[in-house]
């Protein structure tokens, strides 16, 4: 692994956390599809 990026996720009056990963995971994933190679492979992931 070369990078680690380390998010903390602050709930809101309006908004709860749940909604805030839910939408951010979703967010994350079309990205990385996105970011496929000639092999159909993605060089990163989420843990």
């Amino acid at each position: 692994m070369k990078y680690y990026q380390e998010l903390t996720l602050i709930a809101q009056a309006e908004v709860s956390v749940y909604v805030i990963w839910t939408t951010l995971y979703t967010q994350l994933h079309l990205a990385f599809v996105e970011q496929k190679d000639t092999h159909n492979k993605t060089p990163y992931g989420v843990s």
